[in-house]
Parts: structure tokens; C-alpha cells; sequence
């Protein structure tokens, strides 16, 4: 039975891989590091993502290192310029992790995985990026990083830099699953990359159909992002949203916004301000299944508008498995869905503006009956292309030369 070695989880993204593999199966193992779900990012954790931890427990390895400290205490150039004279991890625990990652036949990583790997001369079978930009080569906080007036500083984020795109060359694969900024920048490295959404999201029931919505309708928006980041989801548009609909007399709804993304307070404060708060019931940050719950029991799910060509995240690809009814910047005469991934266009609003947004709002809130019919369609949709038969498809990379 073929061995595959998955490294790290952000976004929960490796746990899915881990389950749908098992499923088709691989003998998988998934290997956290000690910065795996810590600090702002404790609820990507594998027991946030499932109902069945002891289930899944033995097939998750922990390591009381990171693959950043590792990667510095490999290079001498970058111990150096960090001002390291010893070694964070001793060579023995360090020569036991590369054995490890021998015994693999195929090894899945992002972060900084390909910079690691192609520095312990350890092939990379799939290298599939996070951030938008490329993390460790042009995502936004390399890109404030490469600013720093310190001279020495800077030297090291660019000896990081090169030895990730270093190693994006050297992996077997590389997979993307954005359009735009992130798809220029992979192919500024390496020519041959392989377009292909990730298989996120791992349903561990199956979604139910619904004859009719809620009386009072329920919209769920995630993460408040537009400033501080630098790169706007434009979640602030649903004020505009309200305004519309209270001047359309269309009252019976509630929006459920979760106290997550570094702008949430200042969209609480904007929302008091305007004197809406009534429509918004605020939520602390939550699991992956725990958003799930709550978005299988909404009516429409807000995701993520851009002012740049960007598909959805997590949240977009969390909605279309459940079925519900995504509103998210799309225009598919821009992206090619269909073209760029080899699957369907999921049967969603075309949505290239606010005045887009808020026209799909007042429509769908005026016409309930074409939420449910919409939710069919997309459940369609996401069995035929997403779930474990796409995590099929990741496997076949594995396997094609």
C-alpha cells in the first residue's frame, strides 16, 4: 500500500486530504508541528474539524519543532544572518525526521514545506499554496517583511524567498487552486502547474434538503476583512445591502456574523453606527464544524468580494458543499471556471460589484422560493464535482508523470 506523508494543516486543509485518502485507500499520516493551530489560528486544529477524533487520532502525528526552525537551523547562511549561534533542534531529532519523511512514497505539503524539503534533498510530490501571492514568496506579509528598513532583516526574508521558490521548482507537483495574482506568481517560478481547487471541506454527514426556507431568513457571513490585511473582501458592503432592503420594506432577516478576521470590531462599530443592529446576531470564533452547523441552518451565505480577480476561500467552498446558496464575487466571464479546473461552473450569481451584491440580496430575499430551488442545483453541482471525487483527482497527480 502506497504511503503518503501530509505536512502541516493550515486551514484544517491537510485533515480533509488525510480523511478523503483514507476513504480511497492510502496508508496517509498527517504530521503537525508545534505552530500548527497556535496563537490566531487555534481553531484550525484536526479535533475542530471532526465529530470523530478518536477515530482519526492515530493517523496524526505530533512534532515539538517547526518546519521554519528547521529549515533555519539547516542553512547555515540563514542561522547566520537570524544571529544563531546553536541549533533550536538537536541533529539527532532533526536526522530522525528526515528518515521519517523517507519511509513516505509521496510527501503533500504548503507553508514552507517545498523551501524545507528541497533543503533536506527530499522530493516534494505536491506543493499546493495557501496564500494568496504564494506564502514565503509574494503573500502579502512576505511582501511587508521585504519593506523592513533593517538591512539584515531583509537579506533574510530573501534568502527565505529564494529557497522557497527553490523548492516550488524542484517539487513533482504543483497544484493551484486561485486565479489571478497567485497563478502569475507560480508561473513566474515554474512553467508547468496544474490548476485544481483543494478538496477542503470533508462532510462527515451528508447535507439534507429543505422544502422552504426560514420564516425569518438567516444570511451568515464569516470573516470581516477590508483594511487591515491588504487585500479587501469588501464585507462591509452589507450595510449598503440593509439600507436597499429596509427601502424595499424587507424586514425578516437576520444576519449571523462571526467575530472573526482583524476587522470585525470595526464593522460591530459601523453597523451601531448606522443603526442596524438589530438585523445582526454576532457569534465568537468558531470551529469548522461548528460553522458548518450554522450555515446549514441559513438561507444564504456571504462570502468573499474582492476588487481583483480571486476565487472563494474556505467559507465558498464550505457553503457549496452543504448546498446553500452562495453569494461571492464571481464573474465566470473572467475567471473560465470550467476551462481553468476541467469541472462545471457551480450554478451561482454572477456578482462582479456591489451593486451586483446588493441586486442579488433584494432578489433572493424577495423571492424565497429560488433560494431552495438554487440549493438543489448547487447540491448537484458539488456531488458531481467536489468531495471525494475530486480528492480522486488529487490522487491521480500523484501517480502521473
Amino acid at each position: 500500500m502506497r504511503r503518503i506523508g501530509l505536512l502541516g494543516n493550515t486551514n484544517n486543509n491537510n485533515f480533509a486530504l488525510l480523511r478523503y485518502f483514507h476513504d480511497l485507500g492510502y496508508d496517509v499520516t498527517l504530521i503537525l508541528f508545534d505552530d500548527d493551530g497556535a496563537n490566531r489560528n487555534s481553531h484550525f486544529i484536526p479535533q475542530n474539524d471532526t465529530f470523530r477524533w478518536n477515530f482519526w487520532r492515530d493517523s496524526v502525528v505530533y512534532k515539538n519543532f517547526s518546519m521554519y526552525d528547521l529549515l533555519i537551523d539547516n542553512s547555515f547562511k540563514l542561522r547566520c544572518l537570524r544571529g544563531r549561534l546553536f541549533r533550536k533542534i538537536d541533529k539527532p531529532t532533526a536526522s530522525s525526521f528526515k528518515k521519517e519523511l523517507k519511509k513516505f512514497d509521496f510527501i503533500i505539503g504548503s507553508g514552507i514545506t517545498p523551501a524545507l524539503l528541497s533543503n533536506l534533498g527530499i522530493q516534494l510530490s505536491i506543493f499546493y499554496p495557501y496564500s494568496i501571492g504564494v506564502e514565503f514568496v509574494g503573500s502579502y506579509e512576505i511582501k511587508q517583511k521585504l519593506k523592513q528598513k533593517n538591512p539584515i532583516k531583509r537579506v533574510f526574508t530573501n534568502e527565505i524567498v529564494r529557497l522557497q521558490k527553490q523548492g516550488i521548482r524542484s517539487a513533482f507537483k504543483v497544484i493551484n487552486a486561485e486565479m489571478g495574482e497567485t497563478e502569475r506568481v507560480l508561473r513566474g517560478i515554474r512553467k508547468n502547474i496544474i490548476n485544481l481547487p483543494i478538496p477542503m471541506v470533508y462532510l462527515e454527514t451528508e447535507p439534507k434538503f429543505r422544502e422552504s426556507t426560514n420564516n425569518i431568513l438567516q444570511i451568515t457571513s464569516v470573516t470581516a476583512i477590508w483594511i487591515n490585511s491588504g487585500r479587501s473582501k469588501n464585507n462591509h458592503w452589507i450595510i449598503d445591502a440593509i439600507n436597499s432592503l429596509q427601502s424595499d420594506n424587507i424586514t425578516d432577516f437576520r444576519i449571523n456574523l462571526v467575530k472573526y478576521g482583524p476587522d470585525w470590531v470595526l464593522l460591530e462599530d459601523m453597523i451601531s453606527e448606522a443603526g442596524l443592529s438589530k438585523y445582526f446576531v454576532w457569534h465568537d470564533k468558531m470551529s469548522r464544524i461548528e460553522v458548518q452547523q450554522l450555515m446549514s441552518e441559513s438561507d444564504l451565505i456571504l462570502g468573499e468580494f474582492y476588487d481583483e480577480p480571486v476565487l472563494w476561500g474556505g467559507t465558498g467552498w464550505e457553503a457549496l458543499s452543504l448546498g446553500k446558496l452562495l453569494l461571492n464575487g464571481f464573474n465566470d466571464t473572467v475567471f473560465d471556471f470550467e476551462g481553468m479546473f476541467g469541472m462545471q461552473t457551480p450554478p451561482i450569481p454572477v456578482i462582479s460589484s456591489k451593486e451586483d451584491f446588493i441586486r442579488s440580496i433584494r432578489y433572493f430575499l424577495n423571492n424565497p422560493k429560488q433560494i431552495i430551488e438554487a440549493e438543489r442545483k448547487i447540491s448537484r453541482w458539488s456531488d458531481d464535482n467536489f468531495g471525494l471525487s475530486l480528492a480522486k483527482r488529487w490522487s491521480s497527480q500523484l501517480f502521473k508523470a
